[in-house]
């Protein structure tokens, strides 16, 4: 599978996550912490496209010490310190 492939794979099941999460946020039957372990899945499914899509090889377990190059990690650091839109906290 080629690396651009393999990154829209995984944005497909990062937006499935994203579905469930407008499904059940706001909802008082679904606790906290579902809530954010779909978050933090789709947000690791969001770095392995990146990641996928740059080329970079990781294990399925998304083990990165030693792996990463400081560059790599600098740039994913910075792509979370962008302004936030409106309205979002």
């Amino acid at each position: 599978m080629s690396p651009r492939d393999q990154a829209v794979r995984y944005l497909a099941k990062a937006a499935l996550d994203e579905a469930l999460l407008d499904e059940v946020i706001g909802t008082d039957r679904v606790s906290d912490e579902v809530v954010g372990f779909h978050c933090q899945q789709a947000a690791e499914k969001l770095l392995k496209a990146l990641l996928a899509g740059l080329g970079i090889s990781f294990r399925r377990t998304m083990v990165c010490s030693g792996r990463c190059k400081p560059e790599w990690t600098n740039h994913i650091v910075r792509s979370f310190e962008r302004p936030r839109p409106e309205g979002i906290d």
